[in-house]
């Protein structure tokens, strides 16, 4: 059974259905249909041998649906049995969550039966791989692998259910990063009288309760992140980390000047990249400058740090520049496709606020910033004058998070749920991580189900 939260902060669904929603990370499914998440519930008398999942369906006319779907694998100790070509190994039912009268008949039952429920699997196997068995897709699930089964499960049956082949559209999880279905599965058939809702089907991407594919590049980028303080600086004199580094632009993050830290992999004896031993360079602006050039002739960049040193002209946090320039020195090979697990970008700022920037999918970023950076190096016959495909992207960014400048709290608060929404709407690939005072604590900041800010620390 899953951890639990407290029974005050349960919902009146939960308490009135009598399940708990756990802490486990929410899929969500995009689709002509409307927008589905899939949500891993518990009881307090829990069934080792099921598990249960909440759908909730936000339809394209404002309505909402839900529905618990019950999983009975036949191999329930082994969740790489779960699964076998694009269908569950078990048995399923559903059972209907009323939320008012209409979904009611006059005799006192749901007035349809049946139900369409279509299964998103990934497929990316390979022998050496993370995944050997077909399994809920994860962030990193590209469409090619996305297969989809459909079969008309009965309320309050156990069937394995029967083909009734709906297309759908995409899916992901909350970590970031969507998958495009066109490779979808499953043949049509002629639904039961009674399943009134299969042309509106139930689409979902299971959340299971024993260990499954829990995605594996967040847990890397937080041992990155907590490693990478340490890691020495090979040609400083005295010797010192990144750490030290870090500590040296808060200590002086209210001069009246931007600065930078790069730091490179090194190169062992024998030629090849060693990302546990580093090379600095330094940079900083003329004074009362806003920014540094960082062309460093062409060095691979595992870590960039700046500062934002003015409260009055600078974000609490990373802004549009910023990213453009991650994107700027992918395409000039600074920042290496083959090693994006490596890279981080930080910013320490005047309003005490410090945050890092990870890669959950570097491919997804390049493509994005392929699209959204078009025209913003724009030559302009003023030098000090922005193109104006730039200021129109910033003017709609900063209109549509949000994000502005301040030094309240409540600024901050808006401007890391801003970045957070923007990062996860539009796959940027990225993750954003809030840093503590002393650099040794990584909070992971997303969205919640009901869109407010959803923070996940990094464990040591």
């Amino acid at each position: 059974m899953q951890a639990q939260k407290n029974n005050a902060a349960k919902t009146v669904m939960e308490e009135q259905y009598q399940f708990t929603i756990t802490d486990k990370p929410v899929k969500i499914v995009q689709s002509e249909n409307g927008t589905t998440y899939t949500l891993l519930i518990n009881r307090a008398i829990d069934d080792a041998n099921t598990f249960e999942n909440l759908v909730i369906k936000y339809e394209n006319d404002g309505s909402i649906n839900a529905t618990i779907i019950n999983y009975q694998p036949f191999y329930p100790l082994n969740t790489m049995n779960y699964f076998t070509g694009t269908a569950f190994n078990g048995l399923q039912s559903v059972t209907p969550i009323v939320y008012n009268d209409a979904l009611v008949s006059t005799t006192g039952k749901i007035s349809s039966d049946c139900y369409s429920v279509c299964t998103i699997l990934c497929h990316d196997l390979t022998e050496s791989g993370p995944y050997s068995v077909p399994h809920p897709p994860g962030s990193s699930c590209t469409g090619n692998n996305v297969t989809i089964d459909c079969v008309v499960t009965c309320w309050g049956d156990n069937i394995g259910g029967e083909d009734a082949g709906n297309d759908i559209g995409t899916a992901d999880n909350t970590s970031g990063g969507g998958t495009d279905s066109s490779n979808n599965s499953g043949s049509v058939s002629t639904p039961p009288n009674n399943c009134g809702n299969c042309n509106n089907p139930i689409e979902t991407a299971p959340v299971l309760e024993l260990g499954e594919e829990e995605e594996t590049l967040p847990k890397k980028a937080c041992e990155e992140l907590n490693k990478m303080i340490n890691k020495p600086i090979g040609n400083a004199t005295p010797p010192k980390t990144v750490l030290t580094n870090l500590n040296d632009l808060k200590s002086n993050v209210t001069t009246n000047k931007e600065r930078m830290y790069i730091m490179s992999p090194t190169l062992d004896s024998f030629g090849n990249i060693n990302h546990n031993l580093y090379n600095e360079n330094y940079a900083e602006s003329a004074e009362n400058q806003d920014y540094v050039g960082s062309d460093f002739g062409g060095i691979i960049i595992d870590i960039m740090v700046h500062t934002h040193w003015n409260t009055a002209k600078h974000l609490s946090i990373f802004s549009l520049d910023d990213i453009y320039d991650i994107y700027k020195k992918i395409a000039s090979g600074q920042i290496s496709l083959e090693n994006q697990n490596y890279f981080t970008t930080m910013v320490i700022t005047a309003h005490g606020t410090q945050y890092a920037l990870k890669f959950s999918n570097i491919h997804d970023f390049v493509a994005w910033g392929n699209n959204y950076f078009l025209g913003w190096d724009v030559a302009m016959s003023n030098p000090n004058q922005a193109s104006p495909f730039k200021e129109a992207k910033e003017d709609k960014f900063y209109d549509d998070t949000g994000i502005k400048l301040g030094n309240t709290p409540e600024i901050k608060a808006t401007n890391e749920l801003g970045w957070a929404s923007f990062i996860e709407t539009n796959d940027l690939g990225l993750e954003l991580y809030r840093v503590n005072d002393t650099f040794t604590q990584f909070t992971k900041l997303s969205t919640t189900l009901m869109g407010g800010l959803k923070e996940t620390p990094c464990t040591n």
